[in-house]
């Protein structure tokens, strides 16, 4: 990621303002995107002896970190916590499997108060990890949002987003979302753009907050969320540098390039280099027969693993690093039934991820966990630290992470278990392990961020002239959202068939519920891929209702807009907002902030509503999708 010149170049961020959401369901969700919660943070253990405090400086100063956070190196940043934080936070971490030592003490950093709530920045050192818990000032003892980052997570990064945080506050309910993090000591302040706002925030102690908020709403009332797009770090200097962060969206997400938000529609696709320097490209030491040879032999590792929703005949707790909270819980328990036609016998390997601070765990399980190599890896969840934990095969030592942006992380591993965190921002990466000799037994590639990129233009190949007459099925009127003079929204399969005639293709098992199927009737085209009109039914009770009409026919026509998809999308957006601007209003702008290339209406009374645009992929079948009310409803 490249920096800015100068305060001037952070104009490049603020752009015209964009009211998006990439999908339908978005729009009536809560105001307001974050992350899904990352089930653990980095951590270290808590130094309390001074002589344990000096070799941590010492390795400070080695990583380079020494004059750059000062407030952390050798230094104690805020205030001690007000009782009630550390009581709180003491009580969730003595009912937590993932959990600090005893007699962590935590400071309070800072303070800030939006729209009349408080919400504490808390922070303590833990080894070699810095770390920071975000709290609302009257609930001390609730979750809140703790993450930790390692000094060599830092190293290279002038300012680094630790984590994305969203509390539901008030009546009516306020959605208050916000990032935080760290700043090195020539950060005066960090610059935040947002979907429709920017701000500027001060750099205290090496850590910033940035929060925001927006009422949330009828489904009716409710606006498109105000998501974090780009992230700058303005210097004492004077200059502004860009802090790669990764954007979220409802259904994707990825890295502005050096920060700046397109002028132009874009959308999030795959990278041109997943290029990772420095990382191996073969396996050199493949170890033959990977296993584990204690968990084979049933032998009492670590600690007894609490019980688990799913039947499991042996298992144990494993801490990769003593020094850290993140326990891992491995397992075995017995497989049975058919898959692929296939009986399945034998024991299943289980993963338990406990939540840091969090009661219980995410578990996975799988029937061969080294079928691609010594390394088995478990889940993981996005955040700005991302952490990846699994299991090593016997004969595996060692285990490196490198990263695209340079950065090498080393994991933590015992008894077979390993545990890493990076930032996600510095991803695509290579996991690499090592035997006792150095050479390399193991590859594994961890997934990397989409970038933006413009969208295509539609390729709109056959001329209006050349249509053919639209059916009764390709005449709506979007006044109504009706399909030849009849309300298709909400209509029974046989009255569908009464309005439109009989499908091409009836896929009587789209969707699957609680063992019922759920058709979808396709029109114009005798495959999914080349329908013309999919009509997706939900069910409602003891019926199935259309709540949804995909359109991808060229001959649709609607009578104020004539053929709706042979107009390139900006284009189609100006003409809908002219035509029924009174009865829609504009939710999503095409290609917008949240980089799909899409664009939603909404009914200004209603949750009714339809979405336009095209699959970057195949730009030869733009869409129109109606979607209807019962599935829109919060």
């Amino acid at each position: 990621m490249s920096g800015f010149a100068s305060v001037s170049d952070a104009l490049d961020l603020l752009v015209e303002p964009f009211d998006v959401q990439p999908d339908w369901e978005s729009i009536v969700r809560d105001a307001g995107h974050e992350r899904r919660p990352r089930r653990r943070g980095w951590a270290g253990i808590l130094v309390a002896a001074a002589a344990l405090l000096v070799v941590l400086v010492a390795a400070a100063f080695a990583s380079g970190l020494a004059d750059r956070f000062s407030a952390w190196i050798g230094g104690t940043p805020g205030t001690p916590a007000p009782a009630p934080e550390q009581a709180g936070f003491d009580a969730r971490n003595d009912s937590s499997l993932a959990a600090f030592p005893r007699g962590t003490r935590l400071r309070l950093i800072l303070r800030r108060t939006f729209d009349g709530v408080s919400f504490d920045l808390l922070g303590f050192r833990n080894g070699d990890a810095y770390c920071l818990r975000l709290v609302r000032t009257a609930v001390p003892n609730a979750a809140g949002r703790t993450q930790c980052v390692r000094s060599d997570e830092l190293s290279g990064h002038v300012a680094l987003v630790a984590d994305d945080a969203r509390f539901d506050v008030g009546r009516p309910a306020v959605a208050v979302t916000g990032i935080y993090g760290f700043a090195s000591d020539g950060v005066r302040a960090v610059h935040v753009v947002r979907a429709r706002t920017s701000t500027t925030v001060p750099a205290t102690d090496n850590v910033f907050l940035a929060l925001a908020g927006q009422r949330t709403g009828t489904g009716e009332q409710r606006r498109p969320p105000n998501p974090v797009l780009a992230v700058g770090a303005v210097m004492k200097d004077g200059t502004l540098r860009n802090v790669p962060y990764v954007v979220v969206g409802s259904t994707s997400g990825g890295v502005l390039p050096g920060g700046k938000v397109p002028r132009v529609p874009s959308y999030f696709g795959a990278p041109a280099s997943t290029h990772i320097p420095g990382a191996p490209t073969k396996v050199t030491a493949p170890i033959a027969d990977p296993h584990v040879g204690w968990l084979d032999a049933r032998e009492k590792r670590g600690a007894p693993l609490p019980k688990q929703p799913v039947k499991l005949t042996f298992g144990r707790v494993i801490q990769p690093d003593p020094d850290d909270p993140v326990r891992v819980g491995v397992a075995v328990g017995p497989a049975s039934g058919i898959t692929r036609s296939r009986l399945v016998t034998g024991d299943w390997t289980c993963l338990v991820d406990f939540v840091v601070l969090g009661s219980g765990g995410a578990i996975s399980c799988t029937k061969t966990p080294f079928a691609q190599g010594p390394i088995s890896s478990g889940g993981y969840v996005e955040s700005p630290i991302v952490a990846f934990s699994g299991l090593a095969a016997d004969g595996v030592a060692r285990i490196e992470v490198f990263l695209a942006s340079g950065l090498r992380v080393r994991a933590a591993l015992r008894d077979n278990v390993y545990s890493v965190s990076v930032p996600e921002a510095d991803l695509p990466g290579e996991l690499v392990a090592y035997d006792a000799q150095g050479k390399v037994a193991g590859l594994e590639s961890l997934p990397g961020n989409a970038v933006a990129k413009p969208c295509p233009p539609a390729e709109l190949t056959t001329p209006t002239s050349k249509l053919a007459p639209p059916q009764r099925w390709e005449r709506v009127d979007l006044s109504t959202l009706t399909v030849d003079g009849h309300a298709i929204l909400g209509a029974t399969p046989a009255q569908v068939v009464a309005a439109l005639g009989k499908p091409a293709l009836i896929r009587p098992r789209n969707q699957v519920v609680n063992n019922v199927g759920v058709p979808a009737y396709d029109y114009g085209g005798t495959t999914q891929a080349t329908a013309g009109l999919e009509v997706v039914f939900l069910k409602r009770g003891s019926r199935m209702v259309a709540n949804e009409l995909l359109y991808q026919s060229p001959s649709l026509v609607d009578e104020r807009l004539g053929h709706v998809l042979r107009a390139q999308p900006v284009a189609l957006q100006a003409r809908i907002e002219d035509a029924y601007g009174s009865r829609y209003r504009l939710t999503a702008s095409y290609g917008g902030a949240q980089l799909t290339c899409t664009g939603v209406f909404q009914a200004r009374t209603g949750a009714e509503g339809f979405s336009f645009g095209l699959d970057p992929h195949r730009p030869s079948r733009p869409f129109l999708e109606i979607v209807g009310n019962a599935r829109s409803l919060p």
